[in-house]
């Protein structure tokens, strides 16, 4: 029973993720209208297109804690720079900006994927207005997120044969709102120090404020 109540946590914080994490998409692939988006030119290359919410679930409960990953001989040393990095932001973004000291980014996952979850966006043919959809406590979003980019990729063509321009991104980032405590995610390692800082100070802000459109 505590195993199921701990996997209906993380299934309802990633359910919160899905809606509130739009604004860290790396990467994306417009088409027609959707391509005044901002956009990457690489690729997403997502090697576990088919992982079951499940498995993605087993990943976020195998966090560990940073403190102990960095005290670990075995820990790759680039990871531990990472992660010496992220107590730094920490602390800073407590002792200096007042954000909230919780343990929000205090444990760490490695979810073995490029990617927390998959974003669609839509809009009708030649609109620049978003198709919006309705979630409990977050509101409304102009994307709709799955944890497989397949099933992404499902309701992207649904939504094109419906007369939709879409466009699929990955997100590599998202925040709770305080509900629960955001792990640091191996798909956030991959960031220059500018965004992870950012990131960081933006997530941990939406906890202390974040307005529903």
């Amino acid at each position: 029973l505590r195993q199921e109540v701990v996997h209906a946590g993380i299934e309802a914080g990633l359910l919160l993720a899905v809606t509130c994490s739009g604004g860290h998409a790396d990467d994306w692939y417009p088409k027609s209208a959707l391509a005044h988006y901002p956009r990457r030119v690489e690729p997403v290359h997502a090697g576990h297109a088919h992982v079951h919410e499940d498995e993605v679930g087993y990943r976020f409960r195998a966090r560990q804690p940073v403190e102990d990953l960095i005290r670990d001989p075995a820990t790759d040393p680039q990871l531990r720079h990472r992660l010496q990095t992220v107590q730094s932001i920490r602390r800073f973004a407590t002792d200096a900006l007042a954000l909230p000291d919780n343990g929000s980014y205090t444990l760490y996952a490695d979810i073995e994927r490029p990617y927390v979850v998959w974003n669609v966006f839509a809009a009708p043919e030649f609109s620049l207005g978003a198709r919006e959809w309705c979630y409990p406590i977050v509101g409304c979003v102009s994307y709709r997120g799955y944890f497989s980019e397949e099933a992404a990729h499902r309701e992207a063509g649904k939504l094109a044969a419906k007369g939709f321009d879409v466009a699929v991104g990955g997100v590599p980032a998202y925040s709770t709102l305080g509900n629960f405590n955001d792990p640091v995610l191996n798909t956030m390692m991959r960031w220059d120090d500018v965004k992870l800082v950012a990131t960081l100070f933006h997530e941990l802000a939406h906890q202390v404020l974040y307005i529903k459109d």
